[in-house]
């Protein structure tokens, strides 16, 4: 089999040598295409890389790129080649013969086997079942794996970024409960209604990724990072792990993030209007300027939060604990705060009106120049608060404690304080 081959003899000759091997049951036929690649019998185990290469090897371009596209294209040899040992590396030297190729592997059944390294840009992959696969380092750019059983599946340093002609990588739909993410560039990629239930994604690239909508309750995405912002609008993160992710502006608009723990995460700039993030971790969070109107923080951690220049109109912030945290300049108009704690936090310049705190804890809180119009804070404790040229204007502190509370320069028209502990005020200079 030496011997150089050519022309029409490539397909018999083919087929000769495969006949005579009683290890190999990949066939190749002749048809009126010239090439036909088929299944016959149970798989044997062979090398099927080295003895690929041996079939290649004698041809011509032109016939090693015609023959190429055939196994590309044919299902059947395909899933033969990939369940295989060794298939992923088998699958990439066809590739190479044929770059231009796309791969075919929709509706496959390829559960627990090794892929990692494997070339699958562009492949489409849809509605395949690929439970427990290892795509560990896989080239996945562009591919298109919509409504796939990936449980349990392994991504770990792949990529699936847009390639060069900017197509983005689609796992729309699928099933990604436990799978892992690890590492991956996952820039672009369309999770839309995903489930990735307990995923993990730790310290993943998400810039401009799409998880609109997607499930990621209890999903870990430790310390992941954004280029670009990625979106998570209607997604929900309940009990997700996010602690140190860098997404700054990120679209949370109407997410879940119920019990999430975002602790010293950086959401700078984010949308996170209406979500609901009731009892989440957010020590030393990042949420400068993020737009929080209407969402729900009750009994939320927020201490040493930075909250400056953010937009907390019309949110839930019951319980919450804000201790030594920074809003400087935010707008808390609006805002049901009741029971909450600003002790020790940085209030200066915020917009208060009409805001609700009753019962709230402001000891040793710095609330200069601060609009406090209308605001409620009956039997709030504010001993020892800084209130200095604030305007509380017709704001209600009745049973408030006000002891050693500063309120030089504040504007009191119409202010009631029925029932107020003012010992030790400051009223004037």
């Amino acid at each position: 089999m030496q011997a150089r081959i050519r022309g029409a003899d490539l397909a018999l000759a083919l087929l000769a040598f495969i006949a005579a091997s009683v290890l190999f049951d990949l066939h190749i036929l002749p048809d009126e295409c010239g090439i036909r690649l088929s299944l016959a019998g149970p798989a044997r185990a062979v090398e099927l890389d080295t003895i690929v290469s041996e079939l290649f090897a004698e041809q011509n371009e032109e016939d090693r790129q015609a023959l190429a596209k055939k196994i590309l294209n044919d299902r059947k040899v395909l899933k033969f080649i990939l369940e295989r040992p060794r298939g992923a590396f088998t699958l990439n030297r066809i590739r190479n013969i044929y770059p231009e190729g796309s791969v075919n592997l929709r509706k496959m059944t390829l559960n627990e086997i090794d892929l990692s390294g494997i070339n699958l840009k562009d492949a489409k992959i849809y509605w395949s079942k690929l439970r427990g696969v290892k795509f560990k380092n896989a080239n996945l750019q562009g591919a298109y794996l919509y409504h796939c059983h990936c449980h349990n599946a392994e991504f770990d340093g792949a990529n699936l970024s847009p390639g060069e002609d900017g197509v983005k990588t689609i796992l729309a739909d699928a099933h990604l409960d436990r799978a892992s993410f690890r590492g991956t560039n996952l820039t672009g990629t369309d999770f839309i209604h995903s489930s990735l239930t307990e995923s993990i994604l730790d310290g993943s690239e998400i810039g401009d990724s799409n998880f609109a909508g997607a499930i990621l309750i209890r999903a870990s995405l430790v310390g992941v990072t954004s280029q670009t912002p990625a979106k998570f609008p209607s997604a929900n993160l309940s009990y997700a792990n996010l602690r140190h992710a860098e997404i700054k502006f990120a679209n949370l608009r109407g997410a879940i993030l119920a019990h999430a723990n975002l602790s010293r995460a950086s959401l700078r700039g984010g949308n996170l209007q209406s979500a609901e993030m009731r009892d989440a971790n957010m020590y030393l969070t990042d949420l400068r300027n993020a737009n929080l109107y209407g969402a729900i923080l009750h009994h939320v951690d927020l201490r040493m939060t930075i909250l400056r220049g953010a937009d907390l109109t019309d949110a839930g912030l019951l319980g919450a604990n804000l201790r030594k945290a920074n809003l400087d300049g935010a707008v808390l108009t609006d805002v049901h705060a009741d029971l909450a704690d600003f002790s020790d936090t940085v209030l200066n310049g915020v917009d208060m009106q009409d805001a609700a705190f009753i019962g709230a804890k402001f000891m040793r809180a710095k609330i200069r120049d601060a609009n406090l119009t209308r605001a409620d804070f009956t039997r709030a404790d504010l001993r020892d608060a800084d209130l200095r040229g604030a305007d509380l204007s017709e704001a209600v502190f009745d049973g408030a404690d006000l002891r050693d509370a500063t309120l030089n320069g504040a504007i009191l028209e119409g202010t009631s304080l029925v029932g107020a502990r003012l010992d030790g005020t400051v009223l004037y200079d």
